[in-house]
């Protein structure tokens, strides 16, 4: 409802595709540090997610798809 009268929600998430879906704007931290800031389509990229996050993403036709996410081997 606050968000509808155009105020302020400010949530910290760690579920991606629920952040991806119901998010304006994310911030994303990487050991405390910024590594990304703005919309969800232009944050969450597959760069950012295998540089942050670790893993690699499936994009079939362009979309990423948060339930293919394949885990990268350790180095």
């Amino acid at each position: 409802a606050r968000a509808e009268a155009g105020g302020l929600v400010l949530a910290a998430l760690h579920d991606l595709d629920l952040a991806r879906r119901f998010c304006t704007r994310l911030i994303v931290l990487d050991q405390g540090r910024l590594a990304a800031d703005g919309a969800a389509a232009d944050t969450l990229t597959a760069d950012l997610l295998e540089t942050v996050f670790g893993v690699r993403i499936d994009n079939g036709g362009g979309v990423i798809r948060f339930s293919s996410v394949i885990p990268l081997a350790p180095a």
